[in-house]
């Protein structure tokens, strides 16, 4: 609370950047994952070019979040 965020929002912000972090090379450890289920005839770089639509969305997301943290505790307060 001491930056003016809301705990709620800052671990909802960190989820979604390690998820970020995840997907993305070197490490991508949930693209290797992935590897492992597909077939054989799948590169590893088809595999991550197809995880990049993701991962830009998630990276949206996390701006968004940034610049209106209402976004995050919107839906748990309308009920």
């Amino acid at each position: 609370m001491g930056f003016g965020y809301d705990p709620l929002v800052f671990a909802i912000y960190g989820i979604l950047i390690i998820e970020a972090g995840l997907l993305t090379p070197p490490f991508g450890l949930l693209v290797y994952v992935v590897k492992g289920a597909v077939p054989e005839n799948v590169s590893l770089g088809e595999v991550f070019r197809g995880s990049v639509p993701y991962w830009l969305l998630i990276l949206v997301a996390g701006v968004l979040i940034l610049t209106f943290p209402a976004l995050v505790t919107w839906l748990p307060g309308t009920s």
